[in-house]
């Protein structure tokens, strides 16, 4: 065999062990969480606390989204773009932080028939913040001037 025919076998080699290794590093991780959730699970007050977080987590993305776009403000070149995302910006971020406290005081039991109007898990919130942030980047990006072509560049 010539040298050629050599690298390609380690070549091979290399690519059925790399995904080997993907899968057992999966695996691995996979075990290593659920030792982790069956030794956490015997706390008391776990279960509670896990249940807090999953209802508050995905309020927290939806601020993260907000402080990241909000933070783009004052990069804007108009004023009437900046103006208008920081209005939809902070409209947005008041509504998140009503869900959140209503989520909040439904999970602790909490009745009111307000509270009953408002499904804290349904999608089409989540889908509408994040439209929203969407529209509040775009309107951002329009006072933008113009990029040049690579091309143009130097």
């Amino acid at each position: 065999m010539n040298n050629n025919t050599n690298k390609y076998f380690v070549l091979v080699w290399l690519l059925l062990a790399s995904v080997f290794g993907i899968f057992a590093l999966i695996a691995i991780i996979f075990y290593v969480l659920k030792l982790f959730a069956v030794s956490v699970s015997f706390i008391p007050g776990s279960a509670y606390a896990f249940e807090i977080f999953i209802t508050t987590i995905p309020y927290f993305i939806l601020f993260a989204a907000y402080y990241l776009v909000h933070k783009k403000i004052s990069m804007g070149k108009v004023k009437l773009a900046s103006v208008t995302s920081r209005i939809l910006l902070t409209v947005g971020s008041l509504v998140c932080i009503v869900q959140l406290l209503i989520a909040v005081l439904s999970y602790f039991n909490i009745k009111s028939d307000w509270f009953e109007t408002y499904q804290s898990y349904n999608k089409a919130w989540f889908a509408l913040h994040l439209i929203l942030i969407l529209i509040a980047a775009g309107i951002l990006a329009t006072g933008d001037p113009k990029e040049k072509s690579w091309l143009e560049r130097k």
